[in-house]
């Protein structure tokens, strides 16, 4: 099946309306590939129309100033390399459509709403749609058809870069070709069925039992970018029972990303959109794990509690223990609403020995806005007796 045959149905659409780029992040020439979202990921759209030419939008890389060329004369040439700013190597990338052009260096998303700053100067182009990767079909080396063992293709897809080289920045992402066939598969069933697999590789082992870090880090990576993807469930049991091989481990992305980090962001990301379900109660019960074992959360400590409130009200002392750092802001996001969880926190805090005993009650007053004023009153009066004098 051609590519012009597969955009008939259910085109995919790229997220903020598409991406502007320049010569650091990756342009497609494949018109199936899109930007589908995800921490960090960003595809420009090769796919740009514009809403009041309703022409399509041309680009050329290799720019380090716009043109002088009217749009007539931008629209006459078939290359734009013939004009005289243009400059190989250059790291900015020129647009145009039949009424509009536009210079761009680094990353403009197309969707900007109507307060910002440049809202009046925004060009009116918008991602047309991209067609979508159906049974029989190939995508970067990789075939999909009624013959597809998920298993077999998911472990290629994940070790695997791909054919051709894209661009530097993706060719270097562990897994990026799997992320690039999901996102591009038409049919549902298909998508579900190449993320379980893909689920699955997480827990495979050597020859010793030990869990392979190369399935482990693009596993992480391919969830991080699809949150919502099926087998997100089986990932996080298996994240909750191994949490030691996230903590600290470089993710292969950025020199400072790290694999916990991604895997927060990712049961996160997941129970704030799916907030009940099977998948959500397994990334509810890996969360709690990872937020009650030292060093905790950190800095999404916040973020979690807010989606598990009775929870995290009810286990304050062991969440403390873990992300003693980041009591106040715990605290202020819980905010306790009644007079047996204010003094039920008051006591955690103070046994943790995590601050003084002003510092707490400060603290439950601003969180409560005074709202149990007396009740925080009656704690300065605890004694030895309770074991809550610091």
């Amino acid at each position: 099946m051609t590519v012009a045959a597969q955009m008939a149905d259910e085109p995919h659409f790229c997220l903020e309306h598409g991406l502007l780029v320049d010569a650091d992040d990756w342009l497609p020439v494949d018109p199936r590939d899109y930007n589908g979202g995800g921490i960090g990921l960003y595809i420009g759209c090769n796919r740009l129309t514009c809403g009041r030419c309703r022409q399509p939008v041309r680009h050329q890389l290799g720019f380090a100033a716009g043109p002088a060329a009217t749009l007539a004369e931008l629209a006459s040439l078939g290359d734009w390399s013939e004009l005289p700013e243009f400059r190989a190597g250059a790291s900015a990338r020129l647009y145009a459509c039949a009424c509009t052009s536009r210079l761009v260096r680094g990353i403009t998303p197309l969707e900007v709403h109507p307060s910002a700053l440049d809202f009046d100067d925004m060009p009116l182009w918008h991602c047309a749609g991209h067609p979508s990767l159906r049974r029989p079909g190939e995508l970067g080396g990789f075939t999909v058809d009624d013959t597809t063992a998920w298993s077999a293709l998911a472990q290629r897809a994940m070790t695997e870069a791909g054919s051709p080289p894209l661009h530097r920045w993706v060719d270097g992402l562990p897994g990026f070709a799997a992320t690039r066939l999901y996102q591009a598969l038409d049919d549902p069933a298909d998508r579900a069925a190449l993320s379980l697999a893909i689920a699955a590789l997480a827990v495979q082992v050597d020859a010793a039992g030990v869990p392979l870090p190369e399935f482990r880090i693009a596993t992480t990576l391919f969830f991080a970018l699809h949150p919502l993807a099926e087998g997100v469930g089986h990932y996080a049991t298996f994240a909750s029972q191994h949490l030691q091989l996230f903590r600290g481990v470089p993710a292969g992305w950025g020199p400072d990303d790290t694999l916990d980090s991604y895997l927060f962001y990712t049961l996160l990301s997941h129970l704030t959109l799916v907030p009940t379900g099977p998948s959500a109660d397994a990334v509810r019960h890996a969360l709690r794990v990872a937020a009650t074992t030292a060093p905790g959360l950190g800095v999404s400590l916040n973020w979690y509690a807010g989606h598990d409130r009775t929870w995290a009200l009810d286990h304050l002392e062991a969440l403390v223990l873990a992300n003693p750092k980041h009591w106040e802001g715990l605290l202020a996001e819980l905010r306790p609403d009644s007079a047996e969880q204010v003094v039920a926190a008051a006591k955690a805090l103070l046994r943790c020995g995590a601050a003084s005993r002003a510092e707490v009650l400060a603290a439950l007053a601003d969180a409560n806005s005074a709202a149990f004023a007396s009740e925080v009153a009656q704690l300065w009066a605890m004694g030895q007796e309770d074991g809550t004098t610091p």
